[in-house]
């Protein structure tokens, strides 16, 4: 259903709140040491943003390492399914 009253030009830029992205680390990792993600959205005006946190420089450089061998995988098979995860 769509409502007429919403003006899509007049919408403030989208973003994810800071206590979302606080919870989403605090869910990754058994501590401060190893936890991390990177988040890939895209916002109102279709352009992309990357959100990303991480416990260390090591945490942060494994992170990249899967996602270049998972765009790299999904790439080669023309299909990304999230479903079936990263890992081989």
């Amino acid at each position: 259903m769509k409502n007429e009253n919403i003006d899509p030009d007049g919408l403030n830029p989208f973003f994810i709140p800071n206590s979302f992205l606080d919870e989403l680390f605090e869910l990754t990792g058994e501590s401060e040491t190893n936890r991390g993600f990177i988040l890939a959205c895209v916002g109102q005006d279709g352009k992309p943003f990357i959100y990303s946190k991480s416990g260390s420089d090591v945490i942060h450089m494994g992170l990249r390492k899967s996602l270049e061998e998972f765009l790299t995988a999904s790439s080669e098979d023309g299909i990304i399914n999230l479903s079936e995860g990263s890992s081989s």
